[in-house]
């Protein structure tokens, strides 16, 4: 079973390792903060790997992202402007922000599966040609052979044979 106190404690000691960040680097809940980039931790037992890459698919434009870790235990997301200074705090607190958006909508998604199934099974279902009701098939028939506009000849009746064609 997974606990979360242990993990919070884990951050917190890490945290408080202050004297080992890099100069300029600030640390605030997950992430690393460098005056060039953010550097996110992403707990895989919170968010699936889907959802981190949905998430960074909104900074692209952007941004140069980059993934690392390992999936089981910590995914590493490095998010770096392309063009200027930006404020790398409201970057990632923005990341994580997108996390949770895209975490709801792939909840909502195994949520909604069969609803949605069923609703693609109906309209398919509603959509198949049924046997043809023999009245009208019979009256579609008989129009056809009355002919009332006499526009039911056959070509060569009307125009004869082609020479040409053989």
């Amino acid at each position: 079973m997974y606990n979360v106190r242990s993990d919070i404690d884990k951050n917190m000691n890490f945290n408080n390792k202050i004297g080992s960040m890099a100069p300029g680097m600030n640390m605030v809940d997950n992430l690393e903060i460098y005056p060039d980039k953010v550097v996110v931790s992403v707990n895989p037992k919170f968010y699936s790997l889907d959802v981190v890459y949905s998430s960074l698919y909104n900074f692209l434009d952007k941004y140069y992202c980059k993934i690392d870790g390992d999936p089981e235990e910590e995914i590493i997301v490095e998010i770096k402007p392309k063009k200027g200074k930006e404020d790398m705090e409201l970057v990632g607190r923005n990341f994580n922000n997108e996390l949770v958006n895209y975490a709801a909508i792939e909840i909502r998604g195994f949520k909604t599966e069969e609803m949605r199934l069923e609703i693609v099974k109906r309209a398919l279902a509603s959509h198949q040609p049924e046997k043809l009701d023999e009245e009208i098939l019979d009256e579609d028939l008989e129009d056809w052979e009355r002919d009332p506009e006499g526009i039911n000849i056959p070509w060569e009746e009307k125009y004869g044979k082609c020479e040409e064609c053989g």
